[in-house]
């Protein structure tokens, strides 16, 4: 009997053999080498900045030009426990960043009982006006020092999306 893959396995294939290999013109660079502590999320703001997160500390680093700056551009008020998945968890520059310079940030509270999101604002290259967006717990940890979530992204339709997590319970999943 002989063997006829099936088309799925094919086209599997197909696709795997072509994620292999990055696109022509594609280069890898290293940005910084181990100058961060526990990078956690990062975004790019449309005038060429990199904001990253360090998850422990709670700062907001810039990266620009292909060179971290060495003075961070914002800290975030957050849990500092490297034994945990929470801290600073996310980031997510304003679609009309260039007009109104805001960036959200998904964070745990330093008593590591809340998620909050919070917005600051990009003033003279300095982050700003830190300003507490979620009401008092309307994210609960429920404890959990796991799955806590974090990643943010603007939709097309100009919302913000947060991943909040499951807090490692798997009944909070969709």
């Amino acid at each position: 009997m002989a063997f006829v893959p099936s088309l799925a396995a094919i086209l599997w294939l197909c696709g795997a053999l072509l994620c292999q290999s990055p696109p022509p013109g594609f280069r890898y660079q290293l940005i910084t080498d181990g100058a961060l502590s526990c990078a956690s999320a990062m975004a790019f703001a449309p005038d060429g900045r990199l904001l990253v997160t360090e998850r422990l500390t709670g700062r907001i680093r810039i990266v620009q030009d292909g060179s971290l700056q060495a003075a961070p551009w914002a800290t975030v008020p957050c849990l500092a426990n490297a034994a945990t998945e929470q801290g600073l968890l996310g980031i997510a520059v304003d679609p009309a960043f260039l007009s109104n310079g805001f960036v959200y940030v998904y964070y745990t509270t330093a008593d590591g009982l809340q998620n909050r999101i919070a917005r600051l604002q990009d003033l003279g290259g300095v982050g700003a006006n830190f300003t507490v967006l979620s009401p008092a717990n309307a994210l609960p940890t429920g404890g959990s020092t796991i799955h806590n979530g974090g990643r943010m992204v603007f939709g097309f339709d100009g919302k913000l999306y947060v991943g909040t997590g499951d807090r490692g319970v798997a009944t909070l999943a969709p």
